[in-house]
């Protein structure tokens, strides 16, 4: 018998609205996947470092930012460079502050996005981004989210209609030209992260998240190691000690 995929939920504040809003996913996932949701650092860091890898990690409130999780947010990277798949979705980008947004991908994923603005827009899947099979996703993407900046053309899932248009007709971006998106996703080493901006967690947006978690050529990595020395010295090397 084949076992099911494993995903991770890490939720490591759950006051508030973030059980309700996460349902939904919770309840489609459940129905293929095994699920699991870490709601404390223990927690995550067990599911981060266990030989029994998770096939993809979704981050569902904004708690990894906290000083005191520092730690997840490294292992998220160590996992994800390793070949896994981590999706920021959920309450997240409804409760992250966008100091705390820009400050994690500039620093500890070495990513140029930015947070943005709140907007209810409809947006036009990307036919040029990478990793994902624009098939498989919902053409016309009408979504109140709070977006990102600074996005490369390729790490975009959805765009404005008039800049598809644009790409169909088979125009050129200029170098170094970045966009702004509900939604990126990204190569981190061998693995991916992605972003999805949207605060209502519509049918719509669940596929969006099962597509990131199960895109094509992903798997669970194969952990070279508990990975703790090298995350622990990096975490004392930035305190000083």
């Amino acid at each position: 018998m084949v076992s099911k995929p494993l995903i991770v939920v890490i939720c490591l504040d759950e006051e508030g609205v973030s059980e309700i809003i996460n349902d939904r996913l919770y309840t489609v996932l459940a129905r293929k996947d095994e699920v699991l949701k870490a709601t404390s650092l223990s927690e995550a860091r067990r599911h981060l470092t266990s030989t029994i890898r998770p096939h993809a990690v979704i981050v569902a409130d904004d708690a990894v930012t906290y000083p005191r999780n520092r730690e997840v947010l490294l292992r998220l990277v160590e996992y994800a460079k390793a070949g896994g798949t981590v999706v920021y979705a959920g309450t997240f980008s409804s409760s992250v502050r966008h100091q705390d947004l820009d400050s994690m991908f500039k620093d500890v994923w070495g990513l140029p996005w930015r947070a943005f603005s709140f907007a209810t827009t409809t947006h036009t899947v990307n036919p040029r981004v990478q990793g994902l099979n624009p098939n498989g996703l919902v053409k016309r993407y009408v979504v109140d989210a709070n977006h990102i900046d600074h996005v490369a053309l390729e790490d975009a899932v959805y765009l404005p209609s008039s800049v598809v248009k644009k790409l169909r007709k088979g125009g050129h971006q200029s170098a170094g030209q970045t966009y702004r998106t509900p939604a990126a996703f990204a190569t981190v080493g061998r693995g991916r992260v992605g972003y999805i901006g949207d605060v209502d967690g519509d049918d719509d947006t669940t596929r969006l998240v099962i597509a990131m978690c199960f895109w094509p050529g992903s798997r669970a990595p194969v952990p070279p190691g508990d990975g703790v020395a090298e995350v622990v010295s990096i975490l004392m090397s930035m305190q000083g000690l």
